[in-house]
């Protein structure tokens, strides 16, 4: 975990326990967010664009509102390693990760329940 100050440097077992309780924050959000959006989205298919892109936005407002919240009361900290979006002072690999996991999840969930595949134009 180097992009990260406080774990930067640290065995792994020591960082262990602190990533695994991230892990799980993501998975409960991640559920949480396909959740919300089944409830929107539950007479018109499971595999829309605009379902994967709400999925994508919640994903990265979330994100961003976590890393905020985090810095803000001294959580965690960057490293030099941690590339940075700028104009809102988060690091960029936390806010690419829940963007891009939302909409995978949907993706393999509406896979797994044998819904056909809706991206098409009209889907939208």
């Amino acid at each position: 975990m180097v992009a990260y100050t406080e774990m930067a440097g640290q065995p792994w077992r020591e960082t262990a326990l602190r990533c695994t309780v991230a892990s799980i924050g993501d998975a409960l959000l991640t559920l949480g967010a396909g959740l919300l959006l089944a409830w929107r989205f539950k007479h018109r298919g499971a595999r829309t664009r605009r379902v994967y892109l709400q999925g994508a936005f919640i994903g990265a407002a979330c994100a961003v509102a976590i890393e905020w919240i985090a810095i803000f009361w001294g959580r965690w900290s960057y490293s030099d390693r941690m590339p940075q979006i700028p104009w809102l002072g988060v690091g960029l690999w936390p806010i690419l990760q829940l963007t891009l996991l939302i909409p995978a999840a949907l993706w393999i969930a509406a896979g797994w329940s044998g819904r056909p595949n809706r991206l098409s134009s009209r889907g939208v």
